[in-house]
């Protein structure tokens, strides 16, 4: 056996998956950001509106949050 038929063939022209690995970690980071600050912002909203209604509770008048 010769030495040339042991060798794996490296590719070097691998532009097209580099390119394929960065849109896929891109996608990867916007949806967890989206899904994270979606989470996020909901928690805010009731923790929000919790305080205001605690705050106005000695209150006799009627809160409508909208």
């Amino acid at each position: 056996m010769s030495d040339s038929s042991k060798k794996i063939p490296i590719h070097k022209d691998q532009s097209g998956q580099v390119f394929l690995e960065f849109i896929l970690l891109v996608l990867v980071m916007i949806s967890l950001s989206y899904v994270l600050l979606a989470g996020v912002n909901t928690n805010i909203g009731k923790r929000w509106t919790i305080l205001v209604k605690i705050i106005a509770k000695p209150s006799t008048s009627t809160i409508e949050l909208h």
